[in-house]
């Protein structure tokens, strides 16, 4: 059951914000046209599902210890937390998206009568990442369509953009979960953070060389020490120093699987000098010495 909730736009430049309610959830998607060019893009994570359609140019995806060839025509769904990089050959044009996901109070998910069972099927049954290379056509129609109609601003353009955004999650739902039982339990899916706090969160993380506290991020956030780690237990499963750490870490990983830079470099990239001590703290995290994980590195490619 779908009811009609709030639906916005903003202008052709910015990105496309769409926010409604599936039964007891409540999702909201920013739809972003845009081109990533020919340089390098740091690994990051986000505490959103991130969405992207490449259209055209070619590239190359480091994702967890996987290694994907992007091609045109293909789709990368990404859950939240989960670190990567784009690494373009030349310049990827794409559709871009981030996807939150949060259940409703119990007052108001009792307005929805209806199972919540494919929903809760699209975002359980799914590991760190899926990637597609066929079968994204009718995904891809239904996006242009929104963004058509959203540039067009035609009669009823609101609840035809509502309309193209649900038939946009069942063809995703039945990618991903196409054999499950209808009588299947699963959990729920995780809440995500809010956009505009992730948002400043995520861009807070990747100054990941500069020696920023925990009190930077909460005036970025207008609250408190306290509340800002309190949410990064909530939303990131982890603590302010330990979520820097992690940040850094996975840069070096990214560093030291794709690029020549010498240890001694990447430790100064990444926020720390000298390289002994980035060394010490990257065998803390992995087990292992910067030297020894580059040694090692064997990687499966998609």
């Amino acid at each position: 059951m779908i009811n009609d909730d709030s639906l916005y736009r903003n202008t052709a430049t910015a990105p496309l914000n769409i926010r409604t309610t599936i039964d007891s959830y409540q999702i909201s998607i920013s739809i972003i046209p845009n081109l990533v060019q020919s340089n390098k893009y740091s690994r990051h994570n986000h505490s959103l599902y991130e969405m992207h359609f490449f259209l055209s140019g070619e590239g190359t995806l480091y994702i967890e210890n996987t290694i994907i060839n992007i091609v045109p025509d293909s789709f990368i769904l990404i859950s939240p937390g989960v670190y990567h990089s784009f690494h373009p050959n030349h310049d990827l044009h794409r559709y871009s998206m981030q996807l939150t996901v949060n259940e409703l109070e119990q007052a108001e998910a009792s307005k929805h009568q209806q199972s919540h069972y494919e929903l809760q099927s699209l975002f359980s049954n799914m590991g760190p990442y899926l990637y597609l290379e066929t079968g994204i056509e009718p995904m891809l129609r239904i996006i242009e369509e929104i963004c058509y109609e959203s540039e067009m601003e035609l009669k009823g353009a609101d609840l035809q953009i509502q309309s193209l955004f649900v038939q946009l999650l069942v063809h995703m739902m039945r990618i991903l979960s196409p054999s499950l039982p209808l009588c299947s339990t699963l959990p729920p899916p995780a809440n995500t953070i809010d956009k505009d706090q992730g948002d400043i969160i995520d861009g807070f993380f990747d100054r990941y060389q500069e020696p920023l506290t925990i009190n930077d991020l909460s005036e970025l956030l207008y609250i408190s020490d306290k509340q800002t780690n309190r949410i990064l237990n909530k939303y990131y499963q982890t603590s302010f120093k330990q979520k820097q750490l992690d940040t850094r870490v996975q840069v070096a990983l990214d560093l030291l699987q794709s690029t020549q830079l010498t240890i001694s470099e990447i430790a100064e990239h990444v926020g720390y000098a000298p390289a002994y001590n980035f060394s010490k703290v990257f065998k803390q995290k992995m087990g292992i010495t910067p030297k020894q994980y580059r040694k090692q590195i064997t990687l499966h490619r998609i």
